[in-house]
């Protein structure tokens, strides 16, 4: 019932806010039901959205300047409260507004005095993906983000579990923010960038931006701002209501168990493997695994396509992983060891170089036609393998241009329930001397992603290779 509420109150705001962040801001809701609970913090929910109501709507139609809307998050823990359109309220909206606002202040008051005789029932949600010390994926396909061992941060005296019992407060913000700057300042890979960080992260929180309630929606804003200056979709800022213990050897050995069975359960990112007519094999891969972990099963993949006369990658789901399974999936498509991608780190100054293996016994797919499908959520370590094959002139992209995310990262803890994912280093294609971050990949036959497979297809079948 209390999301049916909110989904009625969102009408009240503009046409164009409710197209573009509806979705986002019934989420954020859901976020707020799932983690208070209990009567008194219910009877808070409510009251919060109360004011937000009225002392949001009115500016909804009157300026189209402020923006914060954009990520989802608002400056009063709901999202998008914020104008995106022109015009003046009409006196019918703001009536309606103060009717639905006291008649949701009066359904709370209710409960609150029932509330030993009533449970409220929350709306059943999917979890958010449990918190991890490496970066995050990106796009739910991913199944091993990529990342780099990292340095942990370890937590300090403030905040501790006592002081963040309640609401976000000031000092709590404030110990965030200026550990997420020292850590940037410290890790980010381009020193300039990390400075100009800071500053809009100070100036954010100067102008009360980020004087919102709840932690979640801190934290998604923290990362917003951040990469509002960075573009780097690999840099976020990350809140786990859970404590995570602080540990200095990255994820513990139950993690990293649970993270292999995932990843088995998972078939590692294989999703399809099939034959289709005129002998057209078709892989699709949603990742790219740990390679210590999944390298049996790819290999497995592989073999299975050498009766193939042209092999069709779809990577429209994938959203990235190990760069060293890149390397050892591409190897079964060279006669010999090729030079596919550096990963360099600019503060230390490193560069790592990636090759295929040597010429797999027994593969016939080396000299066969290769099409590779992309779409807009193609990201990370899909782009890579991408990004290498076409620079080598290995294959033929088919579908849209990819999300640009090319940098890799580490996880750092803040404390108990803060971490973050800051980019440490970044690939160096040998034949291009750059990267796709920030532009995406662009294939070599542009069309809509749904169409991709039927495109790459054809061509397969008209390819003369025997």
């Amino acid at each position: 019932m209390s999301e049916k509420i909110f989904a009625l109150l969102l009408y009240l705001y503009p046409s164009q806010f409710r197209r573009r962040f509806g979705e986002e801001a019934l989420q954020l809701w859901r976020d707020r039901l799932r983690d208070e609970k209990g009567i008194l913090h219910q009877f808070r929910l409510w009251i919060d959205l109360i004011w937000d109501l009225t002392s949001s709507l009115p500016r909804a139609y009157q300026s189209r300047s402020e923006t914060l809307a954009r990520a989802g998050t608002s400056a009063n823990a709901l999202p998008g409260l914020h104008s995106l359109e022109t015009g003046s309220i009409s006196p019918g909206v703001f009536l309606l507004a103060t009717i639905a606002a006291l008649f949701a202040l009066g359904a709370v008051l209710a409960l609150s005095t029932i509330g030993g005789k009533l449970r409220l029932r929350h709306i059943a949600v999917t979890k958010d993906p449990p918190y991890a010390h490496q970066i995050p994926a990106q796009n739910p396909a991913q199944a091993a983000p990529e990342r780099i061992p990292s340095d942990q941060t370890d937590a300090t005296a403030f905040p501790s579990e006592s002081t963040m019992s309640g609401g976000l407060q000031a000092p709590e913000r404030k110990w965030v923010i200026e550990t997420a700057i020292t850590n940037l300042q410290k890790y980010y890979l381009a020193p300039d960038i990390a400075d100009q960080m800071a500053t809009a992260l100070r100036t954010h929180e100067q102008n009360g931006d980020d004087d919102v309630p709840n932690r979640r929606v801190f934290a998604r804003l923290l990362t917003q701002q951040m990469q509002e200056v960075s573009h780097d979709q690999h840099l976020r800022l990350e809140y786990s209501a859970i404590p995570t213990p602080a540990n200095s050897g990255g994820p513990t050995p139950q993690e990293i168990a649970q993270m292999r069975e995932e990843m088995k359960r998972e078939h590692c990112g294989f999703s399809k493997l099939e034959m289709l007519p005129d002998s057209v094999g078709l892989i699709r891969l949603d990742a790219f695994p740990d390679h210590q972990v999944c390298a049996s099963m790819a290999q497995s993949a592989m073999k299975s396509m050498n009766g193939a006369r042209a092999l069709i990658f779809d990577l429209r789901a994938n959203g990235g992983g190990d760069p060293a399974m890149v390397s050892f999936v591409a190897t079964y498509l060279f006669q010999q060891p090729t030079h596919l991608n550096d990963i360099y780190n600019p503060r230390a100054d490193t560069r790592q170089e990636f090759w295929t293996g040597n010429a797999v016994p027994g593969n016939t797919l080396a000299d066969k036609p290769v099409f590779v499908l992309t779409s807009r959520s193609t990201f990370s370590g899909g782009e890579e393998f991408c990004y290498d094959l076409k620079m080598l002139r290995r294959a033929t992209l088919i579908g849209e241009t990819t999300a640009g995310g090319a940098h890799l990262g580490s996880w750092h803890r803040l404390n108990a329930h803060y971490g973050m994912g800051i980019p440490i280093a970044k690939p160096v294609n040998p034949i291009s001397h750059t990267d796709w971050e920030g532009t995406g990949v662009h294939p070599d036959i542009e069309v809509k992603a749904a169409d991709a497979l039927s495109v790459a297809e054809k061509l397969a079948r008209e390819s003369n290779h025997p």
